[in-house]
């Protein structure tokens, strides 16, 4: 059997009809019971407040709880450090004073020090100004014509000088360092009454003080690494000495000297 394209072909089975969906409309809420409207409506506001932030948008709520939280643990940090940056100030401030305090006593010890220093100096120089008188006029010029005047002449310019000297470092110095150089000073203050070209005896005991000065001077100079060398002098009070004559007077030193040089000798 054969076919013909123009002829139509028969029709074929119809489809199944779906049925529509039954659609339910929402209750007019004219319609509802007062009962179950509020019923309704507290469940809406239960809803709502679960779904709405207290705060707003979600960021806002996010920011505000992260500040709360992060302005406590700040507030906590804080009070938990207080204690030590109360002690770190305070040790801080403990080292600065002790540090002010070092400044200052290094400053005023450097100053007593040259204080010192320019006042041995020129004690030294101007003791220095009277031995030489006494040990020219003792020695090479001790046979010279006029040699007692100009011995006098020299000393009185000598002795003054080294008595101003000594006079204003009194402060400066120890007991002991001034009774030395006062009865050093009060020796050749007595050879001037006595007169110069008649002290030529005692020459090798003037000389030994003047090395015993120079020592004292030193270890007061480097104090603890020079030993201090009592000068040999006899123990006269001020007021023996200033009731003895000069001749007698420089004999008792004299006299103590000689007789410490025999010791040592024996």
């Amino acid at each position: 059997m054969s076919s013909n394209p123009s002829q139509p072909l028969p029709p074929g089975p119809a489809s199944p009809t779906l049925p529509k969906p039954a659609t339910t409309d929402p209750p007019d809420p004219k319609d509802l019971d007062p009962k179950e409207k509020a019923k309704i409506d507290y469940q809406l506001t239960i809803d709502r407040e679960k779904i709405q932030p207290r705060h707003g948008v979600r960021w806002q709520e996010l920011m505000w709880d992260k500040g709360i939280g992060g302005l406590f643990i700040v507030l906590l940090g804080g009070l938990a450090l207080l204690p030590v940056n109360c002690w770190m100030e305070s040790s801080r401030q403990r080292e600065a004073r002790a540090l002010e305090k070092y400044k200052l006593d290094e400053a005023r010890q450097r100053f007593f020090l040259e204080k010192r220093l320019d006042a041995l100096t020129n004690m030294a120089a101007a003791m220095s100004d009277v031995s030489r008188v006494f040990f020219l006029y003792t020695g090479e010029k001790k046979d010279a014509q006029g040699a007692a005047e100009e011995a006098a002449k020299e000393y009185d310019k000598a002795l003054p000088a080294a008595r101003e000297a000594i006079n204003k470092s009194t402060f400066l110095f120890d007991v002991d360092f001034k009774k030395d150089t006062d009865r050093y000073y009060e020796i050749h203050r007595a050879i001037r009454r006595v007169g110069v070209t008649n002290c030529v005896k005692y020459r090798a005991f003037m000389a030994q003080l003047s090395r015993e000065f120079d020592q004292r001077c030193q270890a007061v100079l480097h104090q603890g690494e020079v030993t201090p060398v009592k000068m040999t002098l006899a123990d006269i009070p001020f007021e023996s000495r200033d009731a003895m004559p000069p001749q007698q007077y420089l004999d008792a030193h004299f006299k103590s000297w000689d007789e410490k040089r025999a010791r040592n000798d024996s």
